[in-house]
């Protein structure tokens, strides 16, 4: 265990001990106040949620507060699970990304079929309110605002509330929004919830070996790569003293995780898939404008160099028709470089006859773009972590396309990987027009979507992960 860990363990051990409630008092921003159950309580319902209807601090407001008062309580139990992740914003032109509904069909399904109980503490969005869900078993508080400073205090001022629970489950990219600083913050985060003595489990959404896969993404200097590298390693070998078990969304990330810790640290889960019914493709193309003659290749996702944006405008055949289904990446919008490369990317599609940028698309339209869709190809220079859009794709039973990067995604028991995979090369840009124009690989490549999509259902999958992660009090 590295010396600076050591000693943070050490003193925070003492104030757990000697001076456990004016250390969570000054981390929670009590500055010194009384330690005591009501009075945290009463101050987390009532002040942070003045101006989102969780109170306005008057009397009549502190009545109506008794009832989620009641509730918490409730919750707080050495079983519950308390889950820090974004959850899904509700309503029409909502905008989410993966991790949050990813929390959501779990966390539901798990509720629902093993009657768990779960906390989530989730960003703030248009409303507040707390929310009861799966027959009172998910209790959803929106508290953090995951682009703020106080991003990490407020959570750490929630947990006071719930303090016999025993285990905390932290979705890396909760913080995403907030850029380099709150990633840096991350580990003292952990730190301190566990010197608040519960377990970590932490969802590892992404997992980079090397710094150079994101080279154009993040626009790092070559001669950065070592540095960043350096940290890295530091990094996860930090996380792995801090946390119970590291859990990843697919096999091959888990195998590269363990390039840096210990393999029975790592629990290697599947992304879930959620079998849904799909329009016809005459209702979708005439919806969107789209002729049934026309081949139509579709991408999904972020605009972005990671996920080969630019590679699949500047290579799709002239005789096809390409959909970019997304915008702006959510996490690069403000960088000059990214504005930079964005602006390229739609300069290419505004010059093009056959390409169409949608921008952001609406967790409700994913289902009419995969419907008039013949083939959903996904040209990502490298792979970091389980892909969202993959798995929509076979969510509908659609035949798509991997670039080799993306390989190690691939079962090799059902079909040859090498069909389903193509380079982003000259080669790659004509196989993708080849399969496109082919019924028959089309239906082929269909019929193994749908296979795999059943082998990886939301109700087998949920299952194993309960039992290896929430099953116990203690792993």
């Amino acid at each position: 265990m590295p010396g600076g860990v050591k000693a943070l363990i050490s003193l925070a051990d003492y104030l757990l001990h000697h001076r456990t409630s004016k250390f969570i008092n000054i981390v929670c921003g009590f500055r010194g106040m009384p330690h005591t159950k009501n009075l945290n309580l009463h101050r987390l319902l009532i002040q942070p949620f003045c101006k989102s209807g969780f109170g306005e601090g008057s009397r009549g407001n502190m009545i109506r507060n008794k009832k989620w008062l009641k509730i918490i309580d409730k919750f707080n139990t050495p079983d519950t699970a308390l889950v820090v992740s974004a959850w899904p914003v509700e309503g029409k032109n909502a905008v989410n990304h993966g991790i949050a509904w990813y929390t959501k069909m779990t966390v539901i399904e798990m509720a629902k079929k093993q009657k768990k109980r779960f906390v989530i503490l989730a960003e703030t969005n248009h409303d507040n309110k707390p929310l009861l869900l799966a027959d009172g078993r998910v209790l959803v508080l929106r508290v953090f605002d995951n682009t703020h400073k106080s991003l990490y205090p407020r959570i750490l001022r929630w947990l006071t509330p719930f303090n016999k629970v025993k285990r905390v489950y932290v979705h890396s990219e909760f913080g995403a929004n907030g850029g380099l600083i709150h990633f840096a913050m991350i580990l003292p985060f952990l730190a301190l919830i566990k010197l608040m003595r519960k377990q970590i489990i932490f969802y590892s959404h992404n997992v980079i070996v090397d710094i150079g896969m994101l080279a154009g993404h993040l626009a790092i200097p070559a001669w950065q790569n070592g540095i960043f590298n350096l940290a890295i390693r530091i990094y996860y070998k930090t996380l792995s003293i801090l946390t119970e078990k590291i859990v990843t969304l697919d096999p091959s990330l888990g195998a590269k995780l363990t390039k840096f810790v210990a393999r029975n640290k790592v629990v290697s889960l599947q992304m879930p898939v959620e079998v849904k019914k799909s329009m016809s493709k005459a209702s979708a193309r005439k919806k969107l404008g789209i002729s049934l003659s026309h081949r139509v290749v579709t991408t999904f996702g972020f605009v972005s160099w990671y996920k080969g944006t630019d590679w699949v405008v500047d290579n799709v055949p002239q005789t096809i028709d390409l959909i970019v289904a997304g915008g702006k990446s959510y996490s690069l919008a403000n960088k000059s470089h990214y504005m930079e490369y964005f602006d390229k990317v739609q300069s290419r599609v505004r010059k093009s006859n056959n390409i169409t940028l949608t921008g952001f698309v609406p967790e409700e339209k994913i289902g009419l773009y995969m419907a008039a869709s013949d083939l959903i190809v996904l040209p990502y220079r490298g792979l970091m972590g389980s892909s969202g859009s993959w798995s929509h794709a076979l969510s509908y039973g659609k035949p798509f396309l991997l670039s080799k990067p993306m390989r190690e995604l691939l079962p090799t028991n059902v079909i040859s990987t090498q069909k389903l995979v193509f380079g982003l090369n000259e080669q790659g840009a004509k196989y993708i027009e080849k399969v496109v124009k082919s019924t028959t690989k089309l239906n082929n490549f269909a019929k193994f979507s749908k296979q795999l999509a059943n082998e990886r259902r939301l109700e087998k999958l949920a299952v194993r992960e309960y039992n290896e992660l929430y099953a116990q009090t203690t792993i």
